[in-house]
């Protein structure tokens, strides 16, 4: 089953892989673009992949971020055990009578 927990913890495992391996590619484009894609080259469309890599790794670095909110609000969350109702503070919920309301 997935929870915040689960998918902060992946996320924060291939977000920085995506940033290191988008901003390389932007680099590639912005700096030797014949090596990428010769026809980006040749039709100028090279800086506009570059800004398109660059933004999409800000995308990326934005989702590290909430995965780290993600895992510092797991880590804050008490554990159910800790913050479990004993039985004596139930009690006297379950003595209380029951109101019959419209009758």
């Amino acid at each position: 089953m997935c929870s915040i927990s689960c998918c902060s913890y992946c996320c924060s495992v291939f977000s920085p892989a995506g940033i290191v391996i988008l901003v390389i590619l932007g680099l590639l484009f912005d700096n030797q673009p014949f090596f990428t894609e010769p026809v980006l080259e040749h039709e100028g469309h090279s800086d506009a992949a570059a800004k398109n890599c660059y933004i999409a790794a800000a995308i990326y670095a934005g989702t590290f971020v909430l995965s780290l909110i993600g895992i510092a609000f797991t880590k804050m969350k008490p554990s159910r055990r800790d913050s479990a109702v004993s039985d004596h503070e139930l009690a006297p919920l379950a003595s209380a009578q029951s109101v019959n309301y419209g009758q």
